[in-house]
C-alpha cells in the first residue's frame, strides 16, 4: 500500500493548505490601536489601511457616576456623555460636577479627553480623565499611521514607537503573503540602513515552485480522444471509436523549503 505521506502531490496539498490556513489566522489578528472617535481598541485586521474604528457608536454606556454618588435614585441618573473607553469617573455634563474647562494637554497629545474631569472649582492646571497622556507625534516608521505611544509627561525621546511590536512587511517568498516573522516594528529601517542583507522572512518553510530535475518522466496521462475507425470486414463493416494519445509531465519539486531559507541547502 502506497505511504500517502511520502507521496509528492500530498505534500505539496499538504503545504498549499498550511499556506491558506495561516493566513486565514494572520487576518484574524486584530489591529489593537485606539479608536479614532474613542478610547476602546480598533477592531480591524492587523495593519490594515486608513482610520482605526472599534465599530460601533463610541459612546459610553455607563451613568453618571456623580450623580450616584449624590445620592441620586436609579430612575433619575443622568447617562455618561463622554465617548466610550475613558479613563476615570462617569460625567454627565448637564450639572456642575467637575471643571469642564479645557484640559491644559489639549492639542499636545494623541489621547486628551479634553474636558477636565477634576473638581469644580478645583485649584492648578486642568487635567482630563486620561490616566496617561502619549506623545501626539506619528511613529516614526514610513507609512505606519499609528501615532507614539511613549508617555507625553517624560519628555522628548530618540524615536517615535507606536503600539505595534511585529513587522507590518509581507514574507518575500513568492507565493507567501504571511506576514514578517520579525517582532521588531522598525525591521524595515534596519534592513535598508543595515549593509548586512537582511530580508523579510516568516517563520514557515515553503512550497518549492521549481519543477523536478529527477531523471525520467513524472507522469504518463493516457487522454481520452474519441477517433473514429471503420472496420471492414469480408461479409460487413461497422464503425469503432478507439483511445489514443499519451501525454508526459514534470510535476512540481514536492521538497518544502525550511524556514528562513531561499533553498534547501542556502541559509540567509
Amino acid at each position: 500500500m502506497m505511504d500517502f505521506q511520502h507521496d509528492g502531490d500530498v505534500k505539496n496539498l499538504h503545504q498549499e493548505a498550511s499556506l491558506k490556513l495561516t493566513e486565514l489566522q494572520q487576518k484574524l489578528f486584530l489591529c489593537g490601536s485606539k479608536c479614532n472617535e474613542c478610547f476602546l481598541h480598533c477592531i480591524l485586521e492587523r495593519s490594515h489601511p486608513g482610520n482605526h474604528s472599534c465599530k460601533g457608536d463610541h459612546r459610553c454606556k455607563q451613568a453618571c457616576t456623580h450623580c450616584s454618588d449624590d445620592g441620586a435614585p436609579c430612575m433619575q441618573l443622568n447617562d455618561c456623555s463622554d465617548v466610550a473607553g475613558h479613563a476615570g469617573s462617569h460625567d454627565c455634563q448637564q450639572k456642575e460636577h467637575t471643571c469642564h474647562q479645557e484640559c491644559s494637554y489639549y492639542g499636545k497629545v494623541s489621547n486628551c479627553n479634553r474636558k477636565c474631569s477634576l473638581h469644580a472649582r478645583h485649584g492648578g492646571e486642568h487635567k482630563c480623565s486620561s490616566r496617561m497622556h502619549m506623545c501626539l507625534m506619528p511613529c516614526s516608521l514610513p507609512g505606519c499611521t499609528n501615532h507614539c505611544v511613549n508617555p507625553f509627561e517624560k519628555g522628548d525621546h530618540d524615536q517615535h514607537a507606536c503600539h505595534e511590536n511585529w513587522c507590518p512587511k509581507s514574507c518575500e517568498m513568492p507565493g507567501c503573503n504571511r506576514n514578517c516573522a520579525s517582532k521588531n516594528h522598525f525591521h524595515d529601517l534596519e534592513t535598508r540602513g543595515n549593509t548586512v542583507a537582511k530580508h523579510h522572512f516568516c517563520e514557515y518553510e515553503h512550497q518549492c515552485n521549481e519543477l523536478c530535475e529527477m531523471p525520467g518522466l513524472c507522469e504518463v496521462q493516457t487522454e481520452l480522444v474519441k477517433n473514429t475507425s471503420t472496420f471492414q470486414g469480408k461479409r460487413s463493416s461497422f464503425e469503432y471509436e478507439y483511445v489514443s494519445e499519451q501525454n508526459w509531465y514534470r510535476k512540481y519539486c514536492c521538497i518544502a523549503i525550511p524556514a528562513f531559507k531561499v533553498h534547501t541547502c542556502n541559509i540567509l
